[in-house]
């Protein structure tokens, strides 16, 4: 357990947690942490750590991209580090997806229940999400745009 956390390009995800000892669970590309930060606390520090602000880079992407609500954020351009909210970022089921580490995504098939997604990560780590299909790809897709645009993507 650790008190805090910086995304590194080894972060697939910032899954909230809601357990009295730590806040959020952290998935690398090779282990598990258990930190006491909130996943927008988080994003918030790694975006100052790589020398900007969350507030900073939100606006940004608002402005450019004409995105309103579940802004992705570039938390470093430099080192490819972009992750997208699956809700509100203070909503308290929102996790943080990396968009890279992102191999698939299915819709869980639970009849009479919410929708679900199933997000297979490149390393073979699955986790099944509260938010729809539709909803997580339009994330995905919104994230793709960015990194298109601010030359992280080339077609």
């Amino acid at each position: 357990m650790q008190s805090k956390y910086t995304t590194i390009r080894e972060t697939l995800a910032l899954f909230p947690a809601r357990h009295f000892e730590y806040d959020t669970i952290v998935i690398e590309r090779e282990r598990k942490l258990y930190i006491r930060q909130t996943p927008l606390q988080i994003i918030k520090a790694s975006c100052q750590k790589y020398w900007s602000s969350y507030e900073g880079r939100r606006d940004s992407v608002v402005a450019l991209m004409n995105f309103k609500q579940k802004v992705p954020i570039p938390v470093s351009i430099h080192k490819a580090i972009y992750l997208f909210p699956t809700h509100s970022p203070n909503h308290l089921d929102n996790s943080w997806i990396a968009f890279e580490h992102v191999a698939r995504f299915d819709k869980k098939q639970n009849p009479g229940q919410p929708e679900q997604t199933l997000v297979t990560f490149k390393n073979g780590y699955t986790q099944t999400l509260d938010v729809s299909v539709h909803t997580f790809e339009k994330q995905w897709q919104r994230t793709f745009e960015l990194m298109y645009k601010s030359g992280r993507i080339e077609l």
